[in-house]
């Protein structure tokens, strides 16, 4: 399913294929996520999480529509998250200790053991949900006919806020760390990305490489947050995962890896946020 606006196509036609298409493959999804296929939860939140890059690059044309679809595309995401949130940690778990020697890793069990049942529990998703989800998506996909008219100019601008939000969030967590601002640069990112890949048949060959460096981002941030909510939860209730030795020694490891993963986001997001927006308005080349 391509995910970029087409050129020799009106915008507002081309947008809308792509924002039915992205909510189409949510639904489609929605009716077999579960203990059986819990992958169908990832391609349900990543449609949903294209679906909003795509409705925030217009939404000076959609006026209050996009604040009404965009806050009920929120919240089924957010349903959906702490799905997510719980399968993340074990994930994450696996990949922080896999280089440890097996009599390491296995003095680490109870750690993990509780870390596996969340997981499991966490992906019994109950039809109950499933409707509610399937509900709340059809109504975001009735609510957006008919489009309004989308201009060049509005997409330009869109661009260009995206770029802001970014550049902001991204100064922002480089004068405090915090993992709520490296989490809020994130989200930025990843939205900016989504605008880099819906417009790259307006964009110049040498943008290409931007896209590519957007992409590397948004995994080094994403990576950076798994780590930071599984530090989280070992945190919530210690009691629940071993003796508090085995907790430290997840601690610091994670620590580490932070540190790695914030200098090389940093220094890759200075490249990308430290020119002047305007230079994007160059390269964006639209028609009406």
């Amino acid at each position: 399913m391509s995910y970029r606006l087409k050129k020799g196509r009106r915008l507002t036609r081309s947008l809308a294929t792509v924002v039915n298409r992205q909510l189409s493959g949510a639904i489609r999804q929605v009716p077999i996520a579960g203990p059986g296929n819990p992958e169908a939860i990832h391609r349900v939140r990543m449609h949903l999480k294209k679906s909003r890059a795509a409705l925030r690059l217009v939404r000076s044309t959609l006026g209050e529509r996009f604040e009404a679809q965009n806050a009920a595309l929120r919240d089924v995401g957010r349903l959906l998250s702490a799905i997510r949130d719980n399968e993340v940690l074990l994930a994450t778990f696996d990949r922080l200790t896999r280089s440890l020697p097996e009599a390491e890793r296995s003095g680490l069990a109870a750690v993990r053991g509780p870390l596996a049942e969340r997981r499991t529990a966490a992906i019994q998703v109950g039809t109950a949900a499933r409707i509610q989800w399937l509900l709340a998506l059809i109504r975001v996909r009735s609510a957006l006919r008919p489009w309004p008219a989308v201009g060049g100019a509005a997409v330009v601008d869109g661009w260009i806020d995206g770029f802001k939000r970014a550049r902001k969030s991204w100064r922002e967590m480089t004068q405090n760390p915090h993992p709520d601002r490296v989490h809020e640069w994130r989200k930025r990112v990843k939205s900016h990305w989504y605008h880099a890949r819906l417009l790259r048949n307006f964009t110049p060959d040498a943008s290409r490489h931007r896209r590519r460096q957007l992409r590397d981002l948004s995994v080094l941030l994403g990576d950076y947050h798994d780590l930071a909510l599984l530090c989280e939860h070992l945190a919530a209730r210690p009691e629940a995962f071993g003796t508090p030795a085995q907790v430290a020694i997840v601690e610091r490891m994670s620590a580490v890896e932070q540190t790695e993963l914030l200098e090389t986001a940093i220094a890759l997001g200075r490249e990308l946020f430290g020119g002047k927006p305007a230079v994007f308005r160059l390269e964006l080349k639209t028609h009406q």
